[in-house]
């Protein structure tokens, strides 16, 4: 395990929600691909408070290569990691209790100066794979919304994000999305009523939504997903369709609604990353899926980040 400070590698740095753990883990991976190198994931440094934020993406069929306490080295000091020392072994606490007291400057400054590592953040200029190509030592920090990446390796991710267990398909809520015309929607609301970035969406996008899907498909059955099912059924009831609300708990996993949203046969999606995979992962060859025109609150952002995320057959609305 020491010795992986004497290679060249590799670090995306894996943060934030599942929705974009998902886009992260992706990119690392078509990274990987396309640069015939390992990739490792740096699962640490961004998640101090783990019942706010961790890793989501253990239950599904990923592989996840793990960056090490001393590859992570290169890129920061060890007191700048969120290290919770019940992962580590004897060796390892002992490691980076000594190094954190004594060494921690002198370490980081020795190995960077040695490996010539860079860290380098995602610019809304820079989203090609070939930008990152010829860095030997390189941690990556982004989102990297985009799909173009997911198309070099989509098998495979497509593979990688289903369920290690199947826990889902059989229950009575999967068979009822199965046995219908099924869509789903996805309505946040939540971090997004006070998060200056993102648009909250309307009701209106959802009425048009929903009027849209009905004159395509014959008897739908909408599945309502949310973080505000409360909001959501008090609004709602004033369509008349034939709406699901989906508010049981099937697991501590977070990426069980998403799972549902997939088997449906069509998506209304919000601007999420999370509905985002739910609509991606959907494997109906003529599923319709439906996505917001106002992405951010920002236009300008809107306009260089919404055209990449946004699938070309997806409907906007």
């Amino acid at each position: 395990m020491f010795f992986e400070i004497f290679k060249g590698q590799i670090v995306i740095q894996i943060n934030s929600g599942l929705g974009n753990q998902m886009f992260q883990y992706a990119f690392g991976k078509a990274l990987g691909t396309y640069c015939n190198r390992k990739v490792y994931f740096d699962v640490v440094s961004d998640f101090a408070n783990p019942s706010y934020r961790k890793l989501e993406l253990e239950p599904f069929n990923v592989e996840i290569t793990k960056a090490n306490i001393f590859l992570l080295m290169r890129y920061k000091r060890l007191n700048e990691y969120h290290l919770h020392l019940n992962n580590y072994n004897i060796f390892e606490k002992f490691f980076i209790r000594i190094t954190r007291k004594y060494f921690n400057n002198t370490i980081y400054a020795f190995l960077k100066m040695i490996y010539r590592s860079i860290t380098i953040v995602e610019k809304d200029e820079s989203l090609l794979l070939s930008d990152y190509r010829n860095n030997k030592n390189i941690y990556i920090k982004g989102y990297f919304q985009n799909e173009s990446f997911l198309k070099t390796i989509e098998s495979e991710l497509r593979n990688s994000f289903r369920l290690k267990i199947d826990y889902l398909s059989k229950t009575n809520i999967a068979l009822q999305i199965t046995n219908s015309n099924s869509v789903s929607i996805h309505v946040r609301r939540g971090d997004y009523l006070e998060h200056s970035n993102y648009t909250l969406l309307s009701l209106d996008y959802y009425y048009k939504s929903v009027d849209y899907i009905s004159k395509k498909i014959i008897r739908p059955t909408f599945f309502v997903f949310s973080d505000d099912m409360s909001w959501v059924k008090n609004n709602f009831c004033e369509m008349a369709q034939n709406f699901v609300y989906i508010d049981q708990v099937f697991s501590n996993n977070a990426c069980d609604d998403m799972m549902l949203m997939s088997f449906c046969k069509h998506n209304i999606i919000a601007n999420s990353t999370y509905s985002w995979w739910g609509a991606w992962l959907n494997n109906n060859q003529d599923k319709i899926v439906i996505a917001p025109d106002g992405w951010y609150n920002d236009s300008a952002c809107n306009t260089r980040n919404q055209e990449k995320i946004l699938a070309n057959n997806w409907v906007i609305i």
